[in-house]
């Protein structure tokens, strides 16, 4: 299994299927070429990542974002890497990736 479609950032000939065809590719190659986050180290079961991909899309208010949109985005960016080494920690496959910030005016 890998998250979703992934494959790095040289295209999608570059997947976790072509990872897994020659035995010198994930340790030659796995942990560079990052895409959508993940690096085939990461994100193919080939190369020892794999897993379940949760997207989170956090949706504010104008207010929140006057206030401090810089703050906000990086609070969810530590809150999300600290539940992913929680993740990690216990053993699970899961991992959450910030995919939008998204405003809503009834929010308001």
């Amino acid at each position: 299994g890998f998250y979703g479609s992934w494959y790095d950032k040289d295209g999608p000939e570059y997947d976790c299927e072509w990872y897994g065809s020659n035995v010198t590719y994930c340790a030659s190659y796995g942990y560079r070429f990052q895409n959508f986050g993940f690096t085939a180290s990461q994100a193919c079961c080939v190369c020892g990542g794999g897993g379940v991909l949760i997207d989170v899309m956090v949706t504010y208010s104008a207010k929140a974002a006057a206030a401090d949109s810089a703050g906000l985005f990086n609070t969810m960016q530590l809150s999300m890497y600290q539940t992913n080494l929680a993740f990690a920690n216990s053993g699970s496959n899961a991992k959450l990736r910030l995919i939008e910030m998204d405003y809503d005016a009834s929010y308001d």
